[in-house]
């Protein structure tokens, strides 16, 4: 496959690529979309659609399913511009990397910081961390944290939130299979 030019979306925020370059490369469409210079967020949302995306044009999936190691858990996707992106992105398969109360690993989108990015979360967010192009599960307290908080390394998206017992993500070990796919 080769690689389209990289572009900006309109407004300039986020640039969604696919990691090793340009485009948003859509697991169920197999395609390597460009990046769409000068379209709006929408008009992407619309191209993507008409790419074969198993939802209506300027909607996303928010119901999906986590697997990690032996645990799923359910979880759903806030309407921002980087979980739209992830969303077009699943289903993905990773390794879970473990820092504390954090389940994180690397997935093939890129976006940069959102305006209400934050480094403390709450118990069950779900963020993006554009410094490692990372997929982060929150759910206790990380070698970064100061007394009870949730403190992620830096600034993360806030794309979701777990829904549900968290406990069990105690028990997923770093280096586990990892999946997310649309419920």
């Amino acid at each position: 496959m080769r690689k389209a030019e990289t572009g900006n979306v309109t407004p300039a925020k986020p640039v969604l690529s696919r990691v090793e370059g340009a485009g948003v490369y859509g697991e169920k469409t197999g395609f390597l979309l460009p990046a769409f210079a000068g379209t709006s967020f929408a008009g992407m949302t619309n191209a993507l659609s008409a790419t074969g995306t198993n939802y209506e044009a300027g909607e996303m999936p928010k119901q999906i399913k986590i697997t990690a190691g032996q645990v799923q858990v359910e979880a759903e996707l806030n309407d921002c511009p980087t979980a739209k992106a992830i969303a077009d992105a699943l289903a993905i398969r990773a390794k879970a990397q473990r820092w504390g109360g954090e389940i994180y690993f690397s997935i093939p989108v890129t976006a940069e910081l959102e305006e209400d990015a934050r480094q403390v979360l709450q118990p069950g967010d779900l963020g993006y961390w554009p410094t490692g192009n990372a997929f982060c599960i929150f759910f206790g307290a990380t070698p970064a944290s100061q007394g009870d908080e949730i403190r992620a390394a830096s600034a993360v998206n806030i794309i979701g939130r777990i829904k549900g017992d968290l406990s069990q993500l105690w028990g997923v070990p770093d280096g586990a299979d990892v999946s997310i796919e649309i419920l």
